[in-house]
């Protein structure tokens, strides 16, 4: 329980600490340089720090999986890395947070991604 509860907190604060990351970023950068960042550089840092909350995200669903229900979803991880949306994996992340079960985070994941998704037996 101690686990799902530092899951659900890590994520709740992943937005702020994303545009707080970017922008401790752009600060450091420029003062290295005698030039201001151009918007191309500020982008791909963005799109850079975005990826890694993204792994992070991925990577917490699939330990909140692990913590609620005591089964091994990293085969999810491929499938979770499709999904283009930080915010749409917030969201994955509050349906395994409140999914009654395994299979019903699986049924609802299926139909969000559009594929079909069955739990491997081990």
């Amino acid at each position: 329980v101690a686990d799902l509860y530092r899951v659900v907190d890590y994520i709740m604060t992943l937005s702020k600490m994303r545009d707080e990351l970017v922008r401790k970023i752009i600060r450091e950068k420029e003062a290295e340089s005698e030039y201001p960042l151009t918007s191309f550089e500020e982008l791909a840092l963005e799109r850079g720090v975005e990826q890694g909350l993204k792994q992070g995200t991925v990577r917490s669903i699939i330990r909140l999986l692990r913590a609620r229900f005591g089964v091994d979803a990293s085969w999810l991880e491929p499938h979770l890395m499709e999904v283009k949306s930080l915010d749409t994996l917030d969201n994955i992340l509050n349906e395994a947070t409140n999914a009654e079960s395994i299979e019903v985070f699986l049924r609802r994941l299926s139909r969000r991604l559009r594929v079909s998704l069955r739990q491997p037996h081990s």
